[in-house]
């Protein structure tokens, strides 16, 4: 089972920075003051992103700080639970490309309209995301459901 985190797909070969299993959240165009909550495939909640600014603060499902990230232009960074640069993601029009704290290739994702489409490091699908409302839905690499978020 592909594991989604709050940025980044963790299995397809993705930095993670909070391990929270089955979705995935882009942080295109921070919003102050939001609260995101994740949920997994069987509803209980696996974590929580908090934006400030710039911002986002991650935290496993006890609570627990789990990383962060800070987007300066269309560069995101992420930063383990130590502090340490994790990783980073570069958009350039509806592309994100991902790498991971080396500066290696790990991954991207593509957006057409609300459903954002995810490909590990050799370009397979890993899975997919599909916006409605306030709820984003997740699925992993063969369609099936792997959770949501909430705004």
């Amino acid at each position: 089972m592909k594991k989604l985190i709050a940025m980044l797909v963790l299995s397809a070969g993705f930095v993670c920075t909070a391990q929270v299993p089955n979705h995935y959240k882009t942080n295109a165009g921070s919003t102050s003051g939001k609260t995101t909550y994740y949920y997994n495939r069987s509803g209980t909640v696996a974590g929580r992103a908090q934006t400030n600014g710039n911002t986002t603060y991650y935290y496993n499902g006890n609570g627990q700080p789990a990383g962060r990230s800070r987007t300066s232009g269309n560069t995101t960074y992420y930063y383990n639970q130590n502090g340490s640069v994790a990783g980073r993601s570069q958009t350039n029009g509806s592309t994100t490309y991902y790498y991971n704290g080396n500066g290696q290739p790990a991954g991207r994702s593509r957006t057409s309209g609300n459903t954002t489409y995810y490909y590990n490091r050799n370009g397979s699908p890993a899975g997919r995301s599909t916006k409605s409302s306030s709820t984003t839905y997740y699925y992993d690499r063969t369609g099936k459901p792997a959770g949501r978020s909430n705004k």
